[in-house]
């Protein structure tokens, strides 16, 4: 049992590592582009929050090129979004500033300030996840056969608890 346990672990570490890999790929690749993903991002978020009370209020469903949304839309800080948030938040109310259902409200740390609330979207949270972990697993495989080569040096040091070192028995072990 413990070897297919061994084998499957392997396979799923693999998999897993893969993925990073290809992630990690897509950065590199979308790092050579950056205005034209920037350009696709904003008139996707343009197009989906077109129908909130926000979108409205600004005409993102006409906006078409940059300059007409740099004309349209004004420089905002979150002072701008704080009353559509509160009224997320004290009412339930959806469709405000985005059309993407909130599962969650992020409290900032308030280093310069009061704590802000953010809205949260399954959306980013997915996005967010799913980035992160691919990233982390990118080099899971090569941490995972440098953490099994090194096991066998950390069993030789330590005996009944104790630093052991008998290639270096002369050397004095610091706080003994």
């Amino acid at each position: 049992m413990r070897f297919f346990e061994r084998i499957m672990n392997k396979l799923i570490l693999a998999k897993m590592a893969k993925g990073g890999q290809i992630s990690l790929c897509v950065i590199k690749e979308n790092s050579k582009k950056p205005k034209t993903l920037n350009h696709d991002l904003l008139f996707r978020l343009l197009k989906d929050n077109a129908n909130t009370e926000y979108g409205k209020k600004y005409g993102f469903g006409e906006i078409t090129t940059l300059e007409e949304f740099k004309a349209r839309v004004p420089f905002s800080t979150y002072d701008d979004y704080a009353p559509y948030i509160e009224r997320m938040i004290d009412n339930d109310e959806k469709d405000l500033i985005t059309a993407y259902p909130i599962v969650h409200y992020a409290v900032s740390s308030g280093s310069v300030g009061v704590p802000k609330r953010i809205p949260v979207s399954r959306e980013t949270l997915d996005h967010y996840n799913l980035n992160s972990s691919n990233r982390y697993f990118a080099h899971a495989d090569e941490a995972y056969r440098a953490a099994h080569l090194a096991r066998p040096v950390q069993r030789g040091l330590y005996r009944r608890g104790r630093l052991h070192r008998p290639h270096r028995a002369h050397a004095r072990v610091p706080g003994s």
